[in-house]
């Protein structure tokens, strides 16, 4: 399964945001991985923390990737996926994709 962030704006930064965009969407019976497509938009902390909580935590995905942070989202990514337990089922690829 795949979202990409940038068909739904090009700013995410609040924690109702991302209940927003991965609330109810997501929740396919039976999908154990999902890749985020973050090329192009910007992640405040606290949107990469809830969007990490609700797909590990919640929904139950056993691999989550982001793909195309910009530096500092993906290394904000890395760290809370350290530091709530998720080390093991996120994954950052990088570098972000070049814009055109």
């Amino acid at each position: 399964m795949a979202v990409v962030l940038s068909k739904q704006g090009r700013t995410f930064a609040s924690r109702p945001r991302a209940r927003e965009v991965f609330g109810e969407a997501l929740a396919s019976p039976g999908a154990s991985a999902v890749t985020i497509d973050a090329s192009d938009v910007y992640m405040s902390p606290s949107f990469i923390a809830e969007t990490l909580v609700i797909l590990v935590k919640e929904m139950g995905f056993r691999r989550v990737v982001v793909r195309g942070a910009r530096d500092h989202p993906a290394q904000v990514t890395q760290h809370l996926a350290e530091k709530f337990g998720f080390a093991d089922r996120v994954e950052v690829e990088q570098p972000a994709l070049p814009t055109t």
